[in-house]
C-alpha cells in the first residue's frame, strides 16, 4: 500500500509535465540504451537488444496523454517516409493493461509498430530518466543513445530527417 501512495505522486508529476513543460531535449539521458524485456501486446516477450543492429526509437507513451495521441500520426509519417530505416517500439506509461491493449488494438493502423506493456516495471522509466510523455529516445545500431525528447518536440522529426534522408 506503501509503494502504491508513492507510486501515484509520481504519475501524477508526470502527467502533469508531459502536459505542460515545453518540448525540450533531456540532456541527462543515460549514454548507452538499458536492455529491458517486457511482453507485448500478444503477450509475447520482446527484449530490446534483440534489435541491436537497428536504429530504434522507444516512444514511452499514455492513452491518458493528449500530446502523445496528437503526435502518433507525425510518428507514423515519419515510419512511412524512412521504410525500414528504424524501428519504433511504444513503450506504456501508467495504463492498466487492459486498457492499453485496446487502444493499441483499436489504433493499430494508426500505429502500425511494436508495442510493450510497462506495467509496474517502474525501474524502465527510471533507467531511461524519463520526466514527462511523450519522451522519445532514439537509439543508435550499437545501443547507444543519439538523444531523448521530452514532449512533441520538432527536432525529435528533424534528427531523423538528417540521419535518413541521405
Amino acid at each position: 500500500m506503501k509503494k502504491a501512495l508513492l507510486i501515484i505522486p509520481f504519475f501524477i508529476v508526470l502527467c502533469l509535465s508531459g502536459t505542460w513543460m515545453k518540448a525540450k531535449i533531456q540532456d541527462d539521458a543515460p549514454e548507452y540504451a538499458p536492455d529491458f524485456t517486457l511482453p507485448d501486446t500478444a503477450g509475447n516477450d520482446f527484449t530490446l537488444s534483440s534489435l541491436r543492429g537497428k536504429y530504434v526509437v522507444l516512444d514511452f507513451w499514455g492513452t491518458w496523454c493528449k500530446i502523445c495521441l496528437k503526435g502518433m500520426p507525425k510518428l507514423k509519417d515519419a515510419q512511412s517516409r524512412f521504410p525500414g530505416r528504424f524501428e519504433i517500439v511504444g513503450v506504456d506509461c501508467g495504463d492498466k493493461t487492459v486498457k492499453w491493449k485496446h487502444w493499441v488494438d483499436s489504433l493499430k493502423d494508426d500505429m502500425p509498430w511494436r508495442h510493450v506493456i510497462m506495467g509496474r516495471k517502474l525501474y524502465i522509466q527510471q533507467d531511461y530518466r524519463i520526466k514527462g510523455y511523450p519522451t522519445k529516445v532514439l537509439i543508435d545500431p550499437e545501443g547507444k543513445i543519439i538523444k531523448s525528447f521530452v514532449g512533441e518536440d520538432p527536432r525529435f522529426y528533424m534528427l531523423l530527417e538528417e540521419l535518413f534522408a541521405k
